[in-house]
This record gives structure tokens, sequence and C-alpha cells, in this order.
């Protein structure tokens, strides 16, 4: 009992995480600085430039995702019958295989 509350208290893998967001959080910035421009002393960013990179990344992103996937030609070709997956008991009477895509 004693272990299972101290465990709960340890937020080493919060902070790991917290420090990886930050770390992309100042990647980001650094780009976008990039596609910036300074008038007067000011510095401008172009809104349309940098929601565009950050709509790029993103879809990179999902490539990547995709193509580290092993089982992609599996999910690709599966039959995918009319199956209410919304209905836990329809999803229950499909094939295992299935229940996981889903």
């Amino acid at each position: 009992m004693r272990q299972e509350e101290i465990q709960s208290l340890d937020d080493t893998e919060q902070l790991a995480n917290s420090k990886h967001m930050l770390q992309q959080f100042n990647q980001m910035k650094k780009i976008l600085m990039n596609f910036s421009f300074k008038d007067r002393g000011k510095v401008i960013l172009s809104t349309e430039i940098n929601w565009d990179v950050i709509d790029e990344m993103r879809k990179e992103r999902k490539i990547v995702m995709v193509l580290r996937d092993l089982n992609i030609d599996e999910y690709i070709f599966l039959d995918l019958p009319e199956v209410d997956i919304y209905n836990p008991e329809h999803v229950k009477e499909c094939p295992a295989g299935l229940q996981l895509c889903i």
C-alpha cells in the first residue's frame, strides 16, 4: 500500500515529458522566427506562412508515423464490414484482428 503511494507521488515521467514538450516549443519558435521580418525595429511574423509551415510539419509527422508502422499493409487491405463501432456487442462479435483495428 505504501509502495503504491510512493510510486503515485513520483513525477519523474511527467517531468521528462514536460521537458520534451518545452524543447519542442523552443524548436518551433526558432523555426517560426526564421519566417519573420523586421520593420522599423519590430519583428513581424507572417501568420499565413507560420500556419503553412506548422501544417506541413504535421503532415510529415503523420507520414512518418504511418511508415514506421509494421502492420500498415494489413490495415490497408483489411476488409472492414459494416460494424457499429459504438456498440460493444457488435464489436465483440468481430474477429480479434478487426477488434484491434476498431
